[in-house]
């Protein structure tokens, strides 16, 4: 005799709640492409200032900046 399951099925998920799930995807979404944009102006600037001016400093930063782009993963298009 073949062993029951105990789990109960899922519920079926009402419309209402899947558009409100929609919608907050959608502004995580807004919120990580604004805060992506933000960061790669950040990497022209300094990787002006660290090519084109030779600024030292600047050159520690974008090494950052590229550290932190490969952890944010794929531009978000």
């Amino acid at each position: 005799m073949a062993k029951q399951s105990t789990l109960k099925p899922a519920q079926p998920t009402s419309v209402e709640a899947a558009e409100k799930t929609i919608a907050k995807l959608e502004r995580q979404r807004a919120e990580l492409v604004a805060q992506a944009s933000e960061a790669d102006a950040e990497v022209q600037r300094t990787a002006y200032s660290a090519h084109a001016l030779g600024d030292v400093d600047a050159g520690r930063r974008l090494g950052e900046l590229r550290e932190a782009v490969i952890r944010r993963g794929p531009a978000l298009g």
